[in-house]
């Protein structure tokens, strides 16, 4: 803790100085608090030194004390990282020294029994991704799994996990794949064709008019029907790009209406080397190039006013196809009783307060891939399981093992932990905290005993056993 200190200090004693700023100035009150960005040193200076130390910590580990100038020269922000807050208070989330970053100190998560769950090949299912589900309020567990490419996608029904069976395949009045006729015509928010699958991530069920909500993430680069893109041109594979789709049911999930697109990155999703549909539009420079919004999960506050999606942005080197990153992002809408889905807004630079859709955003998780979150109400805390990428690598960028971290507010996040079983670390590419009882939504763990779900691309959901222990 002393050496990260001194680092910090030294950083900021060098960045003040490169900028003119006198090195005891920086220990003012109203320089080390802003909650709305109406301090300037805050926000050019401090701010952003302390995205940069929280993006090298999450990437490589402790800032080795002789190397703090070398490291300045080497890493840069990447755009709209700047991020007005408390930073006296968000010291601790390099210090360690407050509740959420100590919980793990304190507790394990013990790994028990493996099963299978209702989300299995055999059942022609072949979930890509974490498995949505919802309460309604009659108390029915709804869950959706599968994809649009392979196999088929369930509407699945029962009381708590242990029991839910799948009711029937889904049907869409909307054609999927090739860009001349998929999702009705609806272009993306940047002006391109749609094209592609789905790949139903989150599922809300509306209180009063029993309308079910599915929120789906989309590529460009699978099951186009030969109308697919990605970075470097025309074609199938990866790195393609991500959207965040909205469709409904009004009959319980059997036939589902595309709605609209919902979230988008402020970039477009194509790049200068490749323009799908040739629109007077232009597409992001070479060199570092976002692959847009998905791989995402939605949290609904059961007693709160909103519904939030926890989304990842990545980024690859367009010529190299390099990942450079896969952070996690958020974006928020008021929860509606009355049928109607409002848009989101993002969460930028200490506020929600852009556009859903081609808005800017701010990370608040690094290489935090795919991100599903919980609430804990006996430990009064948001729990994120996800999974770690890898910066600097062609395939294979994930590491297929779970990761966990904690959060009073959603929005700052403890140092991740993994966690062990049978003497090695646990997890896979997908991983989802599901709690086990029959009465909670299945984002909120009343006690210390829930399940964990993993899974592969397109493989088997398998179900184990989990519990918080004192250490």
């Amino acid at each position: 803790m002393k050496n990260a200190m001194i680092v910090l200090i030294s950083a900021v004693m060098l960045v003040a100085a490169c900028r003119g700023i006198k090195p005891q100035s920086m220990y003012q009150p109203d320089l080390l608090i802003s909650t709305s960005g109406s301090s300037a040193h805050a926000d050019n200076v401090i701010q952003p030194l302390y995205q940069t130390l929280l993006r090298f910590k999450r990437n490589i580990g402790p800032i080795p004390v002789n190397q703090t100038a070398d490291f300045f020269k080497q890493f840069s922000l990447q755009k709209g990282e700047s991020e007005p807050m408390l930073f006296a208070a968000n010291m601790n989330n390099i210090t360690g020294d407050n509740k959420m970053n100590t919980f793990f100190d304190e507790h394990d998560i013990v790994i028990g029994e493996k099963s299978e769950t209702a989300f299995m090949n055999k059942y022609d299912i072949y979930q890509d991704g974490t498995t949505p589900m919802y309460r309604d309020v009659d108390g029915k567990l709804w869950a959706m799994s599968g994809h649009s490419h392979m196999g088929h996608i369930g509407m699945f029904y029962g009381t708590r996990l242990d029991d839910l069976k799948e009711l029937y395949p889904i049907s869409t009045n909307f054609c999927v794949g090739h860009a001349d006729y998929a999702f009705s015509g609806i272009r993306y928010p940047e002006g391109i064709k749609p094209r592609g699958s789905i790949w139903p991530f989150g599922l809300y069920i509306s209180p009063n008019t029993h309308r079910f909500f599915c929120f789906f993430h989309n590529e460009t680069g699978w099951n186009a029907k030969g109308t697919g893109y990605i970075v470097k041109g025309k074609g199938d594979g990866e790195p393609d790009f991500r959207h965040i789709g909205l469709m409904h049911s009004d009959d319980e999930g059997k036939n589902w209406t595309f709605d609209r697109w919902v979230i988008t990155s402020e970039e477009v999703c194509f790049s200068e080397l490749y323009n799908p549909d040739g629109e007077n539009v232009l597409g992001q420079k070479q060199g570092l190039t976002c692959l847009g919004a998905g791989d995402f999960s939605l949290y609904v506050e059961p007693d709160g006013e909103y519904m939030y999606l926890f989304y990842n942005l990545c980024r690859v080197e367009s010529e190299s196809s390099v990942w450079n990153s896969c952070d996690t992002y958020v974006a928020r809408t008021r929860k509606r009783t009355d049928g109607v889905m409002g848009d989101f807004v993002k969460y930028f630079n200490g506020e929600f307060c852009e556009a859903g859709n081609l808005g800017k955003e701010t990370p608040i998780v690094y290489n935090a891939w795919h991100p599903r979150v919980v609430y804990s109400k006996k430990y009064g805390l948001y729990i994120m399981s996800c999974s770690h990428m890898t910066p600097g690598k062609k395939k294979h960028v994930i590491d297929d093992v779970i990761e966990v971290l904690t959060s009073e507010d959603m929005l700052h996040w403890s140092d991740p932990i993994r966690i062990m079983y049978e003497g090695k670390e646990f997890g896979n590419h997908y991983q989802a905290i599901v709690p086990n009882d029959d009465k909670n939504q299945p984002n909120i763990l009343e006690g210390d005993e829930f399940y964990i779900l993993t899974n592969h691309n397109g493989t088997d959901v398998m179900r184990y056993a989990a519990k918080i222990v004192k250490k």
